[in-house]
């Protein structure tokens, strides 16, 4: 048996064993494609109490994502932190409320400033569920309007220090009720 050449390409994002690929990366414009029907997402390690108010959560783009149709999770362990990127595409024009159940800190960002490299606060989150610090699990929700059948970039973050851990992310809006289906 032959050891096959194994590499990575760091600015590709690809991982190489012999003469096959693997991982590709994930840009934000990548996602709608990648999970039209829902968020992709990636865990990844450490401390992410420092930049979790600015919506950065590891980096993009994603080097090993995984589709989500609904995310709800607990029981993980410690020191770490989710980022799940793509695009939210209300049925009907009106008042969405997005909502976040989580140990500890998590937050929601929607419109472009959910895409943008740089710009993101708690303060221009449509949802901060006590970003940057450390709670028992607590549910928050936060409300914006939006235009029915317009795609916008939405971002969900959680990070997760010590203790009990979790998250539940959940949205309703006209007509519809409270779900966790994205």
């Amino acid at each position: 048996f032959e050891n096959p050449q194994v590499s990575y390409n760091k600015q590709e994002g690809i991982l190489h064993i012999g003469n096959t690929s693997l991982f590709p990366k994930i840009t934000f414009e990548e996602a709608l494609d990648s999970a039209p029907n829902g968020l992709i997402g990636q865990f990844f390690g450490g401390s992410w109490r420092s930049t979790i108010s600015t919506g950065n959560i590891g980096s993009l783009p994603l080097s090993n994502p995984t589709t989500y149709s609904s995310i709800s999770y607990g029981s993980r362990g410690d020191n770490y932190g989710l980022l799940a990127i793509g695009y939210f595409k209300p049925p009907t024009t009106g008042t969405y409320t997005f909502y976040t159940s989580s140990d500890d800190g998590s937050g929601v960002w929607v419109g472009d400033i959910a895409k943008a490299s740089s710009g993101r606060t708690t303060s221009n989150a449509v949802l901060n569920n006590n970003m940057g610090n450390g709670q028992g699990n607590t549910k928050r929700g936060g409300s914006t309007t939006l235009t029915g059948g317009v795609y916008y970039p939405i971002r969900v973050v959680h990070e997760e220090g010590g203790g009990g851990d979790n998250l539940t992310f959940s949205w309703k809006g006209p007509g519809i009720g409270e779900t966790t289906s994205l």
